[in-house]
């Protein structure tokens, strides 16, 4: 059985020094290397800007945000073979209208390459029978896979990789849509439901019957929701606290994966970049057969505060918030090799402006380092 091993230099707000080594033992199908880019939380429902605005009446363009341009801008010159959107793609409710006024003049020049999972504001939009994600659906047409009943969910290879999409929206009792002006409660999951994320729910035993004719692939799974990410003093969960309970419904996904020896995550949600030890569905470290959490919130949107680096839990390897970008992996046929990508102007820094009373984000000079290293496949416990 292979074991994983991890190489990772990185910088920003958080380092940990160390080297965890193992034998490697390849399982490739393919000889192939695939190289991807990924990000969510992407484009406001505006035009882009490209720094923090003291001039503007909208409170998004004083802070500095809405650099959804600049990071597009790194997928379309990136020469990638495919992108991998993690939810939230079109705020604030994914109306068909304006995915073609924002999304499509900046993310919409990769229509080609992209390969998309929906959020939960893509959501809150309804078509004429009260169905939500109606602006997802009609944009992306075929490549948003809602036609197989699994709540846009699909898999595909890449090289010798397994690549699964799932909609962690799903992962909830219930969606909120707007409609007429006033936001109305949709049940996600149920009786005769065709989504979820529990045994016995369509979308969730289709995905472990996916994972286990794939046992032997790489694996790679994305969705919206991260169950693990970093908290600190009054958060929820406490000081180092890696668990958020508001997203533990997808812990059943973390579950299958990890039983099949899935090798990693990529979420959203969360406006900021994460990465996480190896660990297992509790959220623990696990060299030997766990998986590896990314969270790429920083496609362009916002960009959210974080903990201090003190209070921050030791399961993560390396986590900030100054930088809107994407993350570049290359898939290889037994690991991957990953970097986070900063846009122009990176890193940025937080300034308090005592004219506005909150913090305004600005950039810096150049394209800063935020985070690298490599990972190697591994079987199942």
């Amino acid at each position: 059985m292979r074991v994983r091993r991890i190489l990772a230099t990185f910088a920003t707000l958080f380092v940990v020094a160390g080297l965890i080594a193992g034998p490697v033992s390849p399982a490739a199908a393919s000889s192939k290397t695939v190289k991807i880019a990924a990000a969510g939380d992407l484009v406001c429902s505006g035009p882009p800007n490209k720094g923090a605005d003291p001039t503007s009446h909208d409170r998004r363009y004083i802070r500095g945000f809405c650099q959804y341009g600049k990071v597009a801008n790194l997928v379309a010159k990136g020469g990638y073979d495919r992108f991998l959107t993690l939810g939230d793609l079109q705020y604030y409710f994914g109306r068909y209208r304006d995915f073609q006024r924002w999304y499509d003049p900046t993310y919409g020049r990769v229509m080609r390459i992209t390969m998309p999972s929906p959020g939960n504001h893509e959501s809150y939009t309804v078509d004429a029978k009260g169905n939500p994600y109606a602006g997802y659906r009609k944009y992306f047409g075929s490549r948003a896979h809602w036609k197989n009943r699994l709540g846009g969910s699909y898999s595909y290879n890449l090289g010798a990789w397994h690549i699964v999409s799932l909609n962690s929206q799903w992962c909830w009792s219930y969606t909120s849509v707007f409609k007429g002006g006033r936001w109305h409660t949709v049940p996600a999951w149920g009786s005769g439901s065709p989504w979820g994320c529990h045994k016995g729910d369509p979308m969730y035993d289709w995905f472990v019957r996916d994972l286990k004719q794939h046992q032997q692939d790489c694996t790679l799974v994305y969705f919206h929701h991260p169950s693990y990410f970093g908290v600190g003093n009054g958060w929820p969960g406490g000081a180092g606290s890696l668990l958020h309970g508001v997203y533990s419904h997808t812990r059943t996904l973390y579950r299958a994966l990890y039983r099949q020896g899935g090798d990693v995550v990529l979420n959203g949600h969360e406006h900021y970049y994460q990465r996480t030890v190896p660990i297992n569905p509790l959220g623990k470290r696990d060299n030997a057969h766990g998986f590896t959490e990314f969270i790429v919130g920083t496609g362009g949107d916002t960009l959210q505060p974080l903990p201090p680096v003190s209070k921050l839990p030791n399961e993560l390897a390396a986590a900030s918030n100054r930088a809107f970008g994407i993350l570049s992996m290359t898939l290889k046929p037994d690991g991957y090799s990953f970097r986070f990508v900063p846009v122009q102007g990176s890193p940025g820094r937080w300034v308090y402006s005592s004219r506005r009373g909150y913090k305004i984000f600005k950039n810096g000079s150049g394209t800063g380092y935020v985070d690298a290293g490599s990972g190697t496949c591994h079987g199942a416990p």
